[in-house]
């Protein structure tokens, strides 16, 4: 980020993304992506860098309709998890 230049005047765009569930069996899964998202603010605070527009989503699981009669069963294992 820092070879993001202020000096061409152009506003930037750049997105992050992040998780808003993380899997039982893969352990810092969540946790290094909030810290990513951290260091993220931080460093653009840090730099002072006002040309850049950050967005962080946190999407749910993700799985592709191909994909769907597999990753159902583990989605529901995730969002078990995830309400204890």
């Amino acid at each position: 980020m820092d070879d993001l230049s202020k000096e061409d005047g152009k506003r930037r765009a750049f997105v992050y993304i992040s998780g808003s569930r993380g899997l039982p069996f893969v352990g810092r899964y969540l946790s290094t992506k909030l810290e990513a998202e951290q260091f993220l603010l931080s460093r653009l605070i840090k730099i002072d860098l006002d040309n850049i527009d950050v967005s962080i989503i946190r999407p749910g699981f993700i799985y592709s309709m191909k994909d769907k009669p597999v990753l159902m069963p583990l989605k529901y294992v995730v969002d078990v998890h995830a309400a204890m």
